[in-house]
């Protein structure tokens, strides 16, 4: 009662005060009871205590939970309730006459409790105020532009959409559209409101007694002089005192860093965009990576000084050191203790939310700090952040815990000092504690994070003498100058500009002239058109303008930021380059951080600044001292270009400057935000971070910025081992392909940059469109082509990076920014292709390299169709793509919850274990219906647009585009010739097969008996794959004995701790044989097993070539990615995959002879070839006993002779049988690469996988080293048979063990083959089709009944489904040849390095390990790349006239297995082969129709049976009929760990 009374009682005395006479002037009405107000502010403390925590805890109910729409409304009351409460205890405290008060402390506390804001209006202007605020706000948060490429989408957001635009496109026009359209659809909206409402924001500030608004907003700078004698020395500020401060910083920081700056960003960009920027002018505000120009990280790919040198994300390396969002956190809270500071309280753990993944609700995901108000009693501090493994949320979550320790600090202090000492001051303790924390040494040292070591593109500086060291710390500095010094003037223009529209020097008239003048004269910067006009009002594109929120803080804040630094690191005795420092574990530092953070906002900022900063004013020189060094290169970099420094007058009289230098910097050096995201971004208008949300803004977490508070480079898709699937590895041209990186068929193609690639490099403005050159001078070709090559080199390897950073780390910026960078080569590619290809009659050039250059480019592909198509394209081959992230239900459940949803990966380990024939034939249905049949529709617009390509390519059709790479012009080798000799392949192996497929067929019968006795084909989903395209899986049905064959399984498991041993052991076999050591970038970077979760990697193999042409091989970017599973089947794997790295490493040397278009295999076939041929040699049984040997004896990593000798005393060791689904085959893997690859549309040379197969035979190898490979002595554990083997009368020669490994080898080969056949071959007739055939599902079952004798295991609709559809490859638009290619060509290769290496004997038991001969041979192909013709090399290397594929080293391998099959049907009378034209039998009408006209009894009697038919039939297909719901992430299809082919897919 006593509380309530004192809080009453200002009120009833004015009253009183007014009844007892009216002439009583105003200061008798004020209360002088020191003692009396004293009482009033305690329990007005409590008060305001009490109604913040209520504010705040509803506003975090909300935010953290933002679908509740009751939370919402209770947290908009509860704000409400609050606002009303200040406005209350302002009306209270002004009552009070604290001037006259003695004590200082008091003094101040009323001082700023009495200024009431807007709440000194009337009810009526409140509320007209409010309304204007909350409209302004409104069309602000509500905007949207059209999108620049579809004018019917208008739905384009400012987050993400307008925002990644921004970011990342490099399109001038698309960039002024988003700019200009923005600014339509807000600032031009609200001008005449925001007239108004400055007209009562200037009532309101008035009727409190200042001058205007800005005198207002600006009361929180100040010091009256009562204040400055107890704590300043006397020395009071005024506002115009702080403006001239503020003044005078900006001046010293504009002449001494921005605008060496601006010029530097200006004549890169100029490279960027030539012809379209003055080179002494302002730069155009809408190309710097942000809608406000305020930010220009997402513009560093374009200005690193050295892109070489290692970035500072240590992203990769939190992940492979394994850590996790707690890690994040308590490595942050070990920060501030190490200085000693507070340890986070036990209400912070467990009541922040710090991962909406966990949390399990919608959150509002801006990162940040929350001070639930409880004063010196209250432990309730909370971070609210999104949180993901990354770099930038390692900064963000040390920048959010700054401001919790400022909470804590200042705890004690009265409710309105609990607050930082100015309005930017805890922005600057959040980014001062990020200072040190992004430092590389506390990086390296102290949180044991290691840079990623790799950056794209050749140096932008000249200067050649900087030590790596130096090199990286300017790096380091470019990063920190285009977040922090690029941010100056727009954070001083923005309230500069406010103040005049407040005080009236800026009318109405002149709204937008004032704001482009400002913008010019402290910005440098100018709109995209030319002037705008007074119908404009672009400060209201800002969000702080509508809103109302003042902004000068963030100045403030990025001033003295760098003044708390430099005097922290003076106390802990840092003696080096200033940006060097870092304060962790100094005592001294903490102790005058922590001084200064207790007296929160208890005295005047100048006094606290003095002890924490080293000077009572704001002193910019702590900036210059940080970013020293990059000043110094600036000046010697903008000197030798002979730019001018500065714009407008600080460039009059200057002439002739060069708009161009040094080659564009094109590679970010750091992870920055696609947005114009710092570590952290404001909050939403609605949410404060700190103690009590300001009307007006919060004041901690938010830099001024719009974005997000974190968020990954954008991206994508790796340009290499797993492409977008047909682009080619390289930018060799491709009928399947763009003939370079052009955007490929794989992944959607979308706007053209990533914070990671880049544009054009310099070469963009000095490739000729060679007007003036003579098209037939072969020498101007060369330097066009040369020039061309090192700019799409520096392009590729850009995406490559980026793409690497989303295939280890699928996020969707990730994704988003491998797409842009795929478009941004494609488009790039495009323009070179016009102006240096289409441009030279290289077909008369002498030259046969040079001319061999040009004709591999010939081809543009889909990138050739113009923008609307290419467009469609990409929106279709997304769409289709999309299907495959369906899910099926279980067969027990077929109205399953999304999470009981098996996607593709479930459902193919389901078809490769699961022997049930109804269950198997559900999911077969199943996935058909989900995947194949809903694009349908979409395929048919896609094979016309693919057509439309291949016609601007002059080609008849896209089937004839695809095989273009296999043409050899001067050999008159055609598309027409190679789809001949694919067709005698297929002949010449068809017997194999036919017998292979007989015999199975037969065990399958034995096994089930739901197959028809009479049947001829085989139903196609008993096989133990999802497309029968290999059957490995069912082995252990159709195994000829019951004798085991070996399985590492075990061992490995057993031996092998890291799984970098497994890459070590295979790295020895290539060392055996004279090939290539992996490099230290492969060992650091490359991605060994899965990450943990929460982050995602794209799982299946992949070899990466990073087009290092810097470096030397033996030190160059080479990498594998891989989730590695100790088994046999990845370690077959590894060395398949190291067979493509070193593919890659060979043919990247010499680098002056190996330009783009030539590091790639030979043909499309012959990466997948080299892998799945050193894995034939693994696999062997002499081999794998030799690992297992001297995995089991601990021998590995001696001598081969020690190892030897070793093992050879030693017990055999025993192997156990692999389980179903356990496969390696390289037919039952390629699915899941091409998969992975078709997310990236960039070119680039990497080899996705297949591998061989994880079988091996048991027999020994005259190459090997002598160990006991004797079939006796492997024991093995062998799970029966369910198949009795019919006896064979006829003694075989070969052992039990080698007929078996052979059968299982077969399994994933042999049965390969007609599926590799067929898919193409329909894709060809499909297309030169053209869609007149409708019924494409019916041709599908015709070429698998005719040519792969499998039929469907139910009928299937003609037109309607589309069976094909469901192979990933297919709506992907990944040639699929290629592999039926590979499987030819690997035999040969296998057979020709034997020979070469002496071995004598069964040629399925040779292994080329530790034979030089056989190594070096392979090496001499290797090495050529496609720098010739594919038929050449092959001749070559096998030592015959002219290189023909052949199948004779197959049918060879596999001779014992045929002899085998040929007895076991002889012995069991079956005849090899399958009935013709059986087609129509396997498809249902399109409709069911009832004859009308039947006898009655008959007609009765059909009319029962049909309805019985109909609803048996229906009933069984409504499971297919589900609807299937989408993953969040593309699944792998399981069993298929790796890529068959490893060009990509050409979109």
């Amino acid at each position: 009662m006593k509380g309530q009374l004192l809080l009453l009682l200002p009120r009833l005395l004015p009253l009183a005060g007014l009844l007892l006479g009216a002439a009583a002037g105003p200061s008798a009405r004020l209360i002088t009871d020191e003692t009396q107000a004293e009482e009033f502010m305690k329990e007005l403390d409590a008060r305001f205590s009490h109604e913040c925590n209520l504010e705040m805890t509803a506003r975090w109910d909300y935010i953290t939970d933002v679908t509740d729409p009751n939370k919402e409304d209770e947290a908009n009351a509860a704000a409400v309730r609050y606002l009303s409460f200040k406005g209350e205890a302002a009306a209270n405290s002004s009552l009070y006459d604290y001037e006259s008060f003695v004590d200082d402390q008091l003094y101040r506390r009323f001082r700023f409790l009495a200024k009431k804001g807007p709440g000194a209006l009337d009810q009526q202007d409140l509320e007209e105020y409010k309304l204007l605020q909350a409209g302004m706000e409104t069309i602000y948060s509500t905007a949207t532009i059209c999108d620049f490429h579809d004018d019917t989408e208008c739905d384009l957001t400012l987050e993400p959409d307008i925002e990644l635009i921004l970011a990342t496109s490099t399109n001038w026009e698309e960039l002024r559209h988003a700019w200009v359209q923005w600014r339509e659809n807000t600032g031009k909206l609200m001008r005449d409101d925001f007239i108004r409402f400055v007209e009562l924001s200037n009532k309101a500030a008035t009727l409190d007694g200042f001058d205007n608004t800005g005198s207002y907003w600006l009361n929180g700078y100040t010091v009256t002089q009562r204040e400055a004698d107890k704590y300043t020395g006397g020395q009071a500020l005024d506002q115009q005192q702080f403006k001239t401060m503020a003044e005078q910083a900006w001046q010293t920081v504009s002449e001494g860093l921005y605008k060496k700056l601006h010029a530097y960003v200006r004549m890169r960009l100029s490279e960027v965009y030539p012809d379209k920027i003055d080179p002494t002018g302002p730069i155009p505000a809408h190309i710097l990576g942000n809608m406000w120009a305020q930010d220009w990280s997402n513009i560093a790919r374009h200005v690193m000084p050295f892109p070489e040198m290692p970035s500072f994300d240590v992203t990769e390396s939190m992940v492979k050191n394994g850590w996790d969002i707690q890690r994040m956190f308590d490595s942050a809270e070990d920060f501030f203790k190490s200085i000693g500071l507070f340890p986070m309280t036990q209400t912070f753990w467990d009541k922040s939310v710090l991962n909406q993944t966990a949390w399990g609700r919608t959150i509002v995901c801006h990162a940040s700090a929350e001070d639930f108000c409880l004063g010196p009693d209250g432990e309730d501090y909370r971070i609210k952040m999104c949180t993901e493994v990354n770099m930038v949320d390692l900064v963000t979550v040390h920048h959010e815990m700054g401001h919790i320790e400022y909470f804590m600090a200042y705890k004690n202090q009265p409710h309105v000092f609990r607050e930082s000492a100015n309005p930017g001051f805890h922005e600057a303790i959040g980014d001062l504690i990020s200072l040190s924390v992004s430092t590389p040494t506390h990086l390296e040292d102290v949180l044991g994070l290691t840079p990623t070591r790799s950056l794209p593109r050749a140096s932008s500086s000249e200067n050649k003498e900087l030590s790596d060291e130096e090199k990286r710390d300017l790096n380091f500095l470019m990063k920190m100058a285009l977040e922090k010094i690029a941010f100056l003037p727009f954070g001083y223009l923005i309230d500069k500009y406010r103040w005049g529209v407040f005080d009236g020097t800026i009318t109405s008239e002149n709204l937008n002239g004032a704001w482009w003048q400002l913008r010019e004269d402290l910005q440098g910067v100018a709109p995209p058109d030319g002037a705008r006009g007074e119908e404009f009002f672009d400060p209201g594109a800002k969000y702080h303008v509508p809103a109302n929120v003042p902004y000068i803080r963030y100045f403030v804040s990025f001033v003295v930021q760098f003044q708390f630094h430099q005097r922290l690191c003076q106390a802990a005795g840092h003696t080096g380059p200033l940006h060097t420092c870092d304060i962790y574990n100094n005592a001294e530092a903490g102790q005058i951080l922590k001084s200064a953070l207790d007296r929160g906002f208890s005295q005047p900022w100048p006094a606290v600044l003095q002890e924490l900063g080293g000077s009572s004013e704001m002193d910019p020189q702590a900036i210059v001292a940080y970013f020293d060094p990059l000043i110094q290169h600036l000046d010697q970099e903008l000197a030798s270009a002979g730019q001018c420094v500065g714009w407008g007058v600080d460039c009059d009289g200057v002439k002739g400057v060069s708009s161009t230098s040094e080659p564009p910097s094109e590679a970010p050096t750091t992870t920055e935000p696609p947005s114009e995201a710092p570590t952290t971004t404001e909050p939403p208008s609605e949410a404060p971070t700190t103690t009590e949300p300001p009307s007006e803004a919060p004041t901690t977490t938010e830099p001024p910025s719009e974005a997000p508070t974190t968020t990954e480079p954008p991206s994508e898709v790796p340009t290499t081992s797993e492409p977008p699937s047909e682009v080619p590895t390289t930018p060799a041209p491709s009928s399947e392909v763009p003939t370079t990186p052009a955007a490929s068929s794989g992944a959607p193609t979308t706007p053209e940059s990533s914070s990671d690639a880049s544009p054009s490099p310099d070469v963009s403005t000095s490739t000729m469109a060679p007007t003036t050159v003579d098209p037939n001078d072969e020498e101007s070709a060369r330097l066009a082509l040369k020039q061309m090559n090192d700019e799409m080199t520096e392009l590729l390897r850009n995406a490559t990076f980026v793409d690497w950073e989303y295939y280890i780390d699928v996020t969707d910026a990730n994704e988003a920014a491998s797409k842009e960078a795929s478009l941004m080569v494609a488009q790039r590619y495009k323009e070179l292709h016009a102006e240096v290809i289409e441009y030279f009659n290289y077909e008369s050039f002498e030259d046969e390299v040079l001319k061999r250059q040009f004709e591999m480019q010939k081809t543009l592909g889909t990138a050739k169709l113009d923008d609307a198509d290419m467009a469609e394209l990409t929106g279709i081959v997304t769409g289709m793509t999309n299907a495959f992230t369906n899910v099926v239900c279980p067969y027990d459940k077929p109205d399953c919850d999304e999470s009981e949803g098996l996607n593709s990966d479930a459902l193919e380990n389901v078809m490769a274990v699961n022997r049930d024939y109804e269950e198997l034939k559900y999911y077969w249905e199943q996935w058909r219906e989900v995947s194949g049949k809903p694009i349908k529709e979409n395929y048919t617009r896609y094979i016309t647009l693919q057509n439309k390509a291949a016609e601007l390519n002059e080609f008849d059709d896209a089937g004839l585009m695809w095989l273009e790479p296999y043409t050899i012009a001067s050999e008159n080798y055609t598309q027409e010739s190679f789809k001949q000799e694919i067709e005698d392949l297929w002949n010449q192996t068809q017997g194999l097969y036919q017998k292979l497929h007989a015999y199975v067929l037969y065990k399958l019968k034995d096994h089930y008996e739901e197959i028809d006795r009479d049947a001829d084909v085989i139903p196609a989903h008993l096989l133990g794959n999802m497309w029968g395209q290999s059957w490995e899986n069912i082995y252990e049905i159709v195994k000829p004995f019951d004798t085991p064959i070996p399985n590492l399984d075990d061992i490995l498991e057993e031996n092998i701790n890291l799984e970098q041993e497994m890459f070590k052991i295979a790295e020895e076999f290539f060392t055996s044989i004279n090939l290539f050591e992996m490099t230290d970038d492969f060992w650091e970077n490359s991605l060994f097993k899965e990450p943990d979760p929460p982050r995602k990697a794209i799982c299946h193999a992949s070899a990466w070539d990073f087009f290092d042409t810097v470096n030397p091989r033996e030190e160059g970017r080479f990498r594998i990615k891989m989730c590695t599973n100790k088994n046999q089947e990845d370690f077959i794997v590894i060395h398949h995959e190291m067979g493509h790295t070193q593919y890659q490493m060979a043919y990247s040397e010499p680098t002056d002879l190996r330009p783009l278009v030539f590091r790639d295999g030979a043909n499309p076939g012959f990466h997948e070839a080299i892998g799945d041929t050193i894995a034939l040699s693994v696999t062997t049984p002499a081999h794998l006993l030799l690992i297992a040997d001297r995995l089991t004896n601990g021998t590995y990593g001696m001598t081969t002779a020690e190892a030897t000798d070793m093992s050879s005393s030693q017990p055999s060791v025993g192997f156990s049988s692999p389980t179903p689904g356990e496969s390696s085959t390289a037919a039952n893997e390629e699915n899941q690469g091409a998969r992975a690859e078709t997310s990236s549309s960039v070119s680039a040379s990497s080899s996705d996988s297949t591998s061989p197969g994880s079988t091996v035979g048991v027999s020994s190898s005259s190459n090997a080293p002598p160990v006991n490979s004797s079939p006796s002595s492997v024991a093995s554990e062998s799970s029966g048979s369910t198949t009795e083997v019919a006896e064979t009368t006829t003694e075989m020669p070969y052992p039990e063990e080698d007929i078996n490994f052979l059968m299982k080898t077969a399994l994933a080969k042999v049965a390969f083959l007609p599926y590799a056949y067929i898919l193409d071959q329909y894709r060809w007739e499909v297309f030169a089709d053209n869609n007149e055939n409708i019924e494409l599902n019916k041709l599908w079952w015709e070429k698998r009944l005719d040519i792969q004798g499998l039929a469907p295991p139910s009928p299937r609709y003609p037109s309607t489904d589309f069976d094909v559809g469901s192979k990933y490859h297919v709506p992907t638009s990944v040639p699929y040849i290629r592999y039926f290619v590979a499987h030819i060509l690997q035999f040969q290769f296998h057979a020709r390095l034997c020979n070469v290496s002496g071995f004598e004997g069964d040629i399925y038991n040779c292994d080329i390990y530790n034979n030089t001969d056989a190594g070096n041979h392979l090496r001499a192909l290797l090495e050529k790349g496609a720098s010739e013709p594919w038929k050449q090399q092959l001749g070559d290397f096998l030592g015959a006239e002219e290189g023909n594929m052949d199948a004779s080293a197959l049918l060879d391998y596999f001779k014992p297995l045929d002899d085998y099959l040929t007895n076991f049907l002889e012995e069991n009378e079956i005849t090899p082969g399958w009935r013709q034209g059986q087609v129509e039998g396997y498809m249902s009408d399109e409709r069911v129709q009832i004859p009308a006209t039947v006898p009655i009894v008959v007609g009765i009697v059909l009319a029962v049976m049909v309805v019985v038919v109909i609803i048996a039939y229906f009933v069984g297909r409504s499971r297919q009929k589900k609807k299937a719901k989408k993953n969040k992430t593309p699944a792998q299809i399981p069993g298929e760990n790796i890529e068959l082919g490893q060009q990509k897919t050409e979109l």
